[in-house]
């Protein structure tokens, strides 16, 4: 069997104008079977705090845990991880350093 034939072509990078973030304070990480990493990003489901100061705090008294809901999945290919962490890494570094100048 002959090889198949490759191309690099260039990337249109295309976000819909429907798209919208969405907020994660928790993620999990996790190494798929097929040479992939999952991120699972996860919401807090904060409890609804009503009635006086005295029964709010009486709600959180009684509270034992609150759900975290996974919100979207990623799935990664390994090949791109250390990219993915060096831009990562590189952004934080730029926001850090533009934070201190000001």
């Amino acid at each position: 069997m002959e090889p198949m034939a490759s191309k690099q072509v260039k990337l249109n990078w295309k976000v819909p104008d429907d798209i919208h973030g969405i907020w994660s304070e928790n993620f999990a990480i996790q190494t798929g079977q097929d040479g992939t990493m999952i991120v699972s990003f996860f919401q807090q489901k904060r409890p609804l705090l009503i009635g006086t100061p005295e029964e709010q705090a009486e709600t959180l008294n009684q509270l034992e845990s609150i759900d975290t809901v996974c919100v979207a999945q990623v799935v990664i290919p390994m090949s791109m991880v250390g990219g993915l962490i060096s831009v990562m890494a590189n952004t934080l570094n730029h926001w850090q350093t533009s934070r201190s100048a000001s």
